[in-house]
C-alpha cells in the first residue's frame, strides 16, 4: 500500500482505504506462510496501534529515495489499493512494475484496470452514494465518510477474496503482472 507521507495525508487515509486493506490482510494472514504487508504512508495513531502486534506488517512513514521506492515496488506481488478516490499515481506506478492492483470499481479507475485482466476491481454496493448530485466525486465531506463506513465490512471481505485468489493462483497473478506492465508500457497511460 502506498499513500502519502505528508501529515495532511492522514486526513485522506479513510479515502485511500488503508483501514480496509489492513483489515483484509490481518484477517487473511494466518492462512498463508511468509506474507508481509508494507504500508508506505503516514498513518493515524489508531492504525499504528492496530498493526503494532503484527511483525509482518511494516510501516514506512519517511521519505524514500527513488531507488528505495523502486526496490519496494520490485519486492511486491500484489498492490491492494482499495479506496474511495479516483485513479492515482501509485496505482499506475505499481502497474508499471507489473504488480496486479486490487482497487475499487469507482470513478476513473476502470480506465486503467480491466477486471481479471491487469488487476481486480471490487464493486461497491451503491457507488452513486459517493458522488455529488452533478455526478462528480464528493471527496472530503461527511456523507461519503458515512457511506464508506457502511461499506467497510463488504469491502474487507471482497478484498480478502481478491488477495486470496492472487496468492493461491500464481498463473492468474503472473498473467495479470504481464498485462499490468503492458497496460502502462503501451496503453493510454504510457
Amino acid at each position: 500500500f502506498v499513500g502519502s507521507i505528508n501529515q495532511c495525508g492522514r486526513m485522506r487515509e479513510m479515502y485511500k482505504g488503508l483501514y480496509e486493506n489492513v483489515e483484509a490482510f490481518i484477517q487473511l494472514q494466518n492462512k498463508y506462510d511468509n506474507l508481509e504487508f508494507v504500508i508506505r504512508s503516514s498513518v493515524t495513531p489508531e492504525v499504528r496501534a492496530r498493526v503494532s502486534k503484527y511483525p509482518n506488517i511494516k510501516i514506512i512513514d519517511s521519505m524514500l529515495s527513488p531507488l528505495q521506492l523502486e526496490e519496494l515496488y520490485l519486492s511486491a506481488d500484489i498492490f491492494p489499493h482499495v479506496g474511495y478516490e479516483a485513479l492515482n499515481l501509485s496505482t499506475l506506478e505499481a502497474m508499471s512494475y507489473g504488480i496486479p492492483v486490487i482497487a475499487t470499481n469507482l470513478y476513473n479507475i476502470p480506465e486503467a484496470i480491466t477486471h481479471m485482466k491487469n488487476g481486480m476491481l471490487i464493486d461497491l454496493p451503491d457507488p452513486k452514494l459517493l458522488y455529488t448530485k452533478n455526478g462528480c466525486p464528493n471527496e472530503y465531506a461527511n456523507p461519503p465518510i458515512d457511506v464508506m463506513k457502511r461499506f467497510r465490512s463488504i469491502i474487507i471481505e471482497k478484498t480478502k477474496e481478491c488477495m486470496r485468489m492472487l496468492i493461491e493462483d500464481s498463473s492468474l497473478r503472473h498473467n495479470m503482472e504481464k498485462e499490468a506492465s503492458q497496460t502502462i508500457k503501451s496503453g493510454e497511460f504510457s
